[in-house]
Order: structure tokens, then C-alpha cells, then sequence
């Protein structure tokens, strides 16, 4: 007769085995998915699913924004392909790629109090665009950012400088 050991092991090798297996299998569909959403957020798509949490999933622009100007590697995932970068001088106008942007990291917020500038907002459900002024100066900045499924992303940025 096998003794409890013998009988448990017996008993626990399927199960263990059945455990591992389903454990396996959903770690490969999460990296699956953690790949599509990675492929999706640097190319601003989204994918059509019926989700039922979508609304608790809402990203606010605030936070977004936080994060946009703080992480730079965050910030090349949320600057759209199709992304319209222009630079305006005194002489010349160039109309630039996504490539040639560097790091975003000042703040618009800091020009709603000064005293030298101030901004223009105009923002609907999935729009938001930001308008930088200096007094006496004119146009600083322009950034256009819309809403892709639940996430920011930026469309259009131009810098006025003379």
C-alpha cells in the first residue's frame, strides 16, 4: 500500500503540471498583449475592442501631461507618427520631423501665472491645444494634443522665435 507521500505526489504532479501549463500560456498572451500595446501607443492606433472598463481606463490630460514633460522615453511614445513640428523664425520657416524634436520639458502651467506670458486654452472631449504668448513679443508655442482611444497623444507643436 503507497504511503500519504507517495499517494499526494500522485496526486499533485497533474495538478502541478496543469498549473505550469495555464501559467505559461497566460504569461505568453500578456507579453503578446504588452507588445500590441507598445506597437499601438508609438503609432497612436487603436485597437477597436469592446471594453467594459474603458471609462475607469480614461487617462486625464494633467497626469499625462505630468509625465509628458518629466520622462522623456514617455514622451517619444506619445508623439504621433503623422506629427506636424514647425519652427518659425525671422527669415525662415521649417517644417520639421518628429526626429529632429528634442526633449519637451517646460511646463505651460508656469506661464498661466507669470507676468510676462500668458496662455490660451482650447480643449473639447479629445482636443486640447495650447497657445504660449509673451506680452508685448506675440506667439511663443503652439502644442496640439488629441485623444486616440484612451490615451494623449501630441499632433503639433510649433515655436515662434524672432
Amino acid at each position: 500500500m503507497p504511503s500519504f507521500r507517495e499517494t499526494l505526489a500522485t496526486v499533485m504532479r497533474p495538478l502541478l503540471r496543469l498549473t505550469l501549463i495555464l501559467l505559461l500560456h497566460s504569461c505568453g498572451d500578456s507579453l503578446k498583449q504588452a507588445e500590441v500595446d507598445e506597437e499601438n501607443e508609438s503609432t497612436g492606433t487603436v485597437n477597436n475592442v469592446n471594453n467594459s472598463d474603458s471609462l475607469l481606463n480614461q487617462e486625464n490630460f494633467e497626469e499625462f501631461y505630468e509625465r509628458f514633460i518629466r520622462d522623456s522615453l514617455f514622451q517619444r511614445t506619445r508623439i504621433r507618427s503623422e506629427f506636424d513640428y514647425n519652427v518659425y523664425t525671422c527669415d525662415s520657416n521649417l517644417n520639421l520631423s518628429v526626429n529632429d524634436l528634442y526633449f519637451i520639458e517646460w511646463d505651460y502651467r508656469d506661464d498661466i501665472s507669470s507676468e510676462l506670458n500668458y496662455v490660451e486654452i482650447d480643449s473639447s472631449n479629445n482636443n486640447i491645444k495650447i497657445e504660449g504668448f509673451r506680452k508685448e513679443v506675440g506667439k511663443l508655442y503652439y502644442l496640439e494634443f488629441e485623444k486616440k482611444g484612451n490615451k494623449w497623444f501630441l499632433n503639433k507643436y510649433e515655436s515662434f522665435t524672432c
